[in-house]
């Protein structure tokens, strides 16, 4: 689709009007005025039939803004929910397709911010959910193929596998930001999106974490609720914002699962979420949560 039929939008936030949007304008370098440029930039890209009215999205917003130790100046969240839609034949496919077009709107804005602003794109910090998370890996390589700067993390909140795994060149990889952590939480090697698998299994990038496996998370209990795995990574990212005084998400190195659930493994040297690039690791990490908030085991 062209931008103009998906018609992003981007609605950007503060911590003095969190709740008040403020939509920029890549064209208009007067809408700028409220980004931060001295603080970091965080953007935030929904997944399949969603909108940046999702309520997950606006919550790890609000404690972005509230609960980063003051690191978070601005928030912008990406709406692109016409390219995302389920009502365009066929629906999966073309919004899969879309990511690429939206993704470098994405790197545009962050180029447009750079120049006539002042922002430093080290400090900009994009956390993708689903597709978009594969918007995010677009923005980043168009950013450093065109613009020849590089975006400074990239989180993948169970990325999407569907057209993009196995199919190298389509998907967000490590060499897509300085540093980019990713939470698998529908990462089944059955790959059936009808047992509400839709996240990529192989890991891709600098640190992976793999609560539960990857794929059993312990609030799924109604196998109806299909997109309940999938939506578990937004739920344990935002916890590692609105509860890190109280419970940290520590991830063990580990050779597989089975010996981390046998307890063969007991030294944690990461942390799932936020901040997880506060600790220097990388590789694959595995971890248990529980089924209630704040999900820490």
């Amino acid at each position: 689709m062209t931008p103009h039929e998906i018609g992003t939008t981007f609605y950007a936030y503060t911590a003095a009007s969190s709740s008040v949007a403020h939509i920029l304008d890549a064209s208009k370098p007067a809408t700028f005025s409220m980004v931060n440029a001295h603080k970091r930039l965080a953007i935030l890209i929904h997944g399949f039939t969603s909108s940046h009215e999702d309520s997950h999205l606006q919550s790890i917003k609000t404690n972005m803004l509230h609960h980063s130790n003051g690191e978070v100046g601005t928030v912008i969240v990406v709406d692109w929910r016409h390219g995302a839609s389920a009502l365009a034949l066929p629906p999966y496919l073309r919004a899969a397709s879309n990511t690429q077009v939206v993704g470098h709107q994405v790197a545009h804005l962050v180029e447009e911010l750079r120049k006539h602003h002042g922002v430093n794109p080290h400090n900009v910090y994009i956390v993708g959910h689903s597709l978009g998370a594969q918007s995010a890996g677009f923005a980043g390589r168009y950013a450093l193929s065109t613009f020849h700067w590089k975006l400074g993390r990239i989180t993948a909140l169970d990325a999407a596998a569907p057209s993009f795994e196995n199919h190298p060149g389509t998907f967000l990889t490590k060499n897509d930001a300085v540093f980019v952590d990713a939470i698998h939480t529908s990462a089944s090697k059955d790959h059936n999106p009808l047992n509400g698998v839709f996240g990529f299994v192989h890991a891709f990038a600098h640190l992976d974490f793999y609560p539960n496996d990857g794929h059993n998370q312990p609030k799924c209990h109604n196998p109806l609720e299909i997109a309940c795995h999938h939506e578990a990574a937004l739920l344990y990212y935002d916890a590692s914002l609105s509860a890190h005084n109280s419970c940290k998400f520590y991830g063990f190195s580990c050779h597989d699962w089975a010996t981390f659930h046998a307890h063969h493994c007991t030294k944690h040297d990461a942390e799932m979420g936020y901040f997880a690039d506060k600790i220097h690791a990388s590789g694959v990490r595995f971890l248990a949560t529980t089924e209630k908030y704040p999900f820490c085991h």
